[in-house]
């Protein structure tokens, strides 16, 4: 049991920080793409002037975020359900993130569904050939 909770919780971990230097990349390359503040209008400005390019960098995050932390999980805990549990915690946080942040496009509100569930559906692949 303690091995199932803890290779999940490395696999949330590895997701984690798969989105953030996801997210850091996209800064790094376009740089104009940064919020001055939290407000909802300095936001709502960043995403507006966001190239492209660097919102399809996220949204590949989050599909990679669900992939390789839903590997590790599995191979850590040795236990299928783990990926799903990866990339089910990816799913809620682009879905928070789609509600919180002004301007989103529909299109990445559609990639925060699809990329986590079809890297889902990777790992239990990957799972049911172990």
């Amino acid at each position: 049991m303690l091995r199932k909770i803890l290779g999940t919780l490395a696999g949330v971990v590895v997701a984690m920080l798969t989105v953030s230097a996801m997210d850091g990349l996209s800064h790094y390359l376009f740089p104009g793409s940064v919020a001055k503040s939290m407000s909802y209008d300095d936001i709502a400005a960043a995403v507006a002037a966001a190239p492209l390019a660097a919102k399809a960098i996220m949204a590949c995050g989050w599909f990679l975020a669900a992939l390789i932390g839903g590997l590790v999980a599995f191979r850590a805990s040795n236990w299928a359900p783990s990926g799903w549990i990866v990339a089910g915690l990816i799913f809620a946080a682009c879905m928070i993130n789609a509600f919180m942040i002004p301007g989103l496009p529909i299109w990445m509100w559609i990639a925060g569904v699809v990329a986590p569930l079809f890297a889902g559906l990777i790992v239990q692949g990957t799972a049911s050939e172990a």
